[in-house]
Protein backbone atom coordinates (compact mmCIF):
# COMPACT_ATOMS: atom_id res chain seq x y z
CA UNK A 1 0.00 0.00 0.00
CA UNK A 2 1.49 3.27 -1.11
CA UNK A 3 1.48 6.37 1.73
CA UNK A 4 -0.59 9.31 2.03
CA UNK A 5 0.17 11.74 -0.70
CA UNK A 6 1.28 15.79 -0.49
CA UNK A 7 0.21 18.22 -2.82
CA UNK A 8 3.02 19.48 -4.46
CA UNK A 9 3.53 22.87 -6.87
CA UNK A 10 7.12 22.73 -8.65
CA UNK A 11 6.55 24.94 -11.11
CA UNK A 12 3.28 27.00 -10.74
CA UNK A 13 0.70 27.90 -13.68
CA UNK A 14 1.91 29.29 -15.97
CA UNK A 15 5.26 29.75 -15.15
CA UNK A 16 7.32 31.75 -18.17
CA UNK A 17 10.87 30.99 -19.03
CA UNK A 18 12.96 33.32 -21.32
CA UNK A 19 16.79 33.04 -22.45
CA UNK A 20 19.71 31.04 -22.92
CA UNK A 21 21.15 28.83 -20.30
CA UNK A 22 22.06 26.09 -22.48
CA UNK A 23 25.67 26.34 -21.91
CA UNK A 24 25.20 25.94 -17.96
CA UNK A 25 22.72 24.26 -15.74
CA UNK A 26 19.54 25.77 -16.98
CA UNK A 27 16.83 27.34 -14.74
CA UNK A 28 16.15 25.32 -11.55
CA UNK A 29 13.88 25.53 -8.90
CA UNK A 30 15.45 25.74 -5.07
CA UNK A 31 16.33 22.21 -3.79
CA UNK A 32 13.73 20.61 -1.33
CA UNK A 33 14.23 18.28 0.97
CA UNK A 34 12.25 15.06 0.66
CA UNK A 35 13.52 12.89 3.43
CA UNK A 36 9.87 12.14 4.21
CA UNK A 37 8.88 11.03 0.82
CA UNK A 38 9.28 7.90 -1.50
CA UNK A 39 8.46 9.22 -4.44
CA UNK A 40 6.61 12.11 -6.07
CA UNK A 41 3.90 11.47 -9.13
CA UNK A 42 3.92 15.05 -11.38
CA UNK A 43 2.35 16.47 -14.48
CA UNK A 44 4.34 18.80 -16.67
CA UNK A 45 3.20 20.20 -19.27
CA UNK A 46 4.76 23.24 -21.78
CA UNK A 47 3.84 25.53 -24.58
CA UNK A 48 4.96 26.23 -27.82
CA UNK A 49 8.82 27.41 -27.80
CA UNK A 50 9.25 30.89 -29.02
CA UNK A 51 12.09 32.21 -30.56
CA UNK A 52 14.98 30.04 -32.45
CA UNK A 53 14.22 26.57 -33.44
CA UNK A 54 17.66 24.18 -33.50
CA UNK A 55 17.60 21.31 -35.84
CA UNK A 56 20.07 19.49 -33.19
CA UNK A 57 18.64 18.85 -30.64
CA UNK A 58 15.60 18.57 -31.73
CA UNK A 59 13.62 20.40 -29.38
CA UNK A 60 14.97 23.81 -27.28
CA UNK A 61 13.29 22.66 -24.56
CA UNK A 62 14.82 19.67 -21.82
CA UNK A 63 12.92 18.80 -18.34
CA UNK A 64 15.34 17.13 -16.01
CA UNK A 65 14.00 15.86 -12.03
CA UNK A 66 17.41 15.60 -10.61
CA UNK A 67 18.42 14.07 -6.72
CA UNK A 68 21.53 14.95 -4.47
CA UNK A 69 22.53 14.06 -1.34
CA UNK A 70 25.33 17.50 -0.93
CA UNK A 71 23.12 19.79 -3.15
CA UNK A 72 26.63 20.44 -5.18
CA UNK A 73 26.48 16.78 -7.24
CA UNK A 74 23.28 15.95 -9.21
CA UNK A 75 21.67 13.25 -10.73
CA UNK A 76 18.56 12.48 -12.24
CA UNK A 77 15.07 10.48 -10.41
CA UNK A 78 14.62 7.31 -11.57
CA UNK A 79 11.20 8.02 -13.74
CA UNK A 80 12.96 11.18 -14.83
CA UNK A 81 12.93 11.41 -18.47
CA UNK A 82 16.35 10.87 -18.21
CA UNK A 83 17.82 13.88 -20.96
CA UNK A 84 15.19 13.13 -23.69
CA UNK A 85 14.97 16.25 -25.12
CA UNK A 86 11.18 16.97 -25.87
CA UNK A 87 9.51 15.78 -22.59
CA UNK A 88 6.26 16.79 -22.64
CA UNK A 89 5.91 17.62 -26.27
CA UNK A 90 4.11 21.43 -27.43
CA UNK A 91 0.95 21.51 -25.72
CA UNK A 92 0.90 18.63 -23.90
CA UNK A 93 0.70 17.63 -20.71
CA UNK A 94 3.09 14.12 -19.26
CA UNK A 95 3.19 12.44 -16.39
CA UNK A 96 5.88 10.70 -14.42
CA UNK A 97 6.49 9.02 -11.11
CA UNK A 98 9.59 9.63 -9.70
CA UNK A 99 11.48 7.89 -7.32
CA UNK A 100 13.65 9.11 -4.18
CA UNK A 101 16.69 7.68 -3.10
CA UNK A 102 18.71 11.08 -1.77
CA UNK A 103 17.85 13.64 0.24
CA UNK A 104 17.32 16.78 -2.04
CA UNK A 105 15.14 17.25 -5.31
CA UNK A 106 14.71 19.77 -7.61
CA UNK A 107 13.90 20.45 -11.20
CA UNK A 108 15.44 21.95 -14.14
CA UNK A 109 14.56 23.01 -17.26
CA UNK A 110 16.99 24.16 -20.37
CA UNK A 111 16.10 26.34 -23.43
CA UNK A 112 18.33 26.02 -26.48
CA UNK A 113 18.82 30.29 -27.58
CA UNK A 114 19.23 33.28 -25.92
CA UNK A 115 15.46 34.07 -27.83
CA UNK A 116 13.56 31.36 -26.26
CA UNK A 117 10.62 31.69 -24.30
CA UNK A 118 8.22 29.50 -22.89
CA UNK A 119 5.46 29.03 -20.72
CA UNK A 120 5.38 25.63 -18.65
CA UNK A 121 4.39 24.30 -14.88
CA UNK A 122 5.16 21.34 -13.04
CA UNK A 123 2.50 19.90 -10.50
CA UNK A 124 1.76 16.56 -8.33
CA UNK A 125 1.36 14.91 -5.74
CA UNK A 126 4.62 13.59 -2.89
CA UNK A 127 3.96 10.09 -1.60
CA UNK A 128 4.89 9.92 2.17
CA UNK A 129 7.16 6.92 2.51
CA UNK A 130 5.72 4.22 4.85
CA UNK A 131 6.27 3.46 8.56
Amino acid sequence: MAGETVPVVLLPKTTTLSGCIMSGEGFTTVAMDVTPYAGASVTAWRGHVVGTVPVSPADPFELYFEQSNDRQSWIECPGSPVGTPGHPGENNAQSYYLLFFMRWFRVRVKLYDADNVVSCWILGSLEQRRR
